[in-house]
């Protein structure tokens, strides 16, 4: 939710407007959402929502998501995306 990115700062505040203010937003949320996209794509260049068809075409494509460029690797469908490690700081004392 916190990444100083134009694509995050408008995926946040559109997110906020349909769940509500007090919503945060955080990296499954956003991985779900280019998780969407990319499988569109994959079905858009197989032709067909087939599992095993989709599972081919989605090798290799790319996707600009709220984080930026995220891939899908053309060997293992795994995916490849920028590490984030944030810090949590506590606003009450105990």
């Amino acid at each position: 939710m916190s990444m100083d990115t134009p694509a995050n700062k408008e995926f946040v505040k559109k997110y906020k407007a349909k769940y509500g203010q007090d919503r945060v937003t955080d990296d499954p949320i956003e991985a779900n959402y280019f998780g969407v996209h990319l499988w569109a794509k994959a079905v858009e260049k197989a032709g067909t929502a087939d599992v095993t068809k989709v599972r081919k075409a989605i090798r290799g494509l790319t996707f600009n998501a709220p984080e930026g460029l995220v891939t899908i690797d053309p060997t293992n469908n795994h995916t490849w995306k920028i590490v984030q490690v944030g810090k949590v700081r506590f606003g009450w004392t105990v």
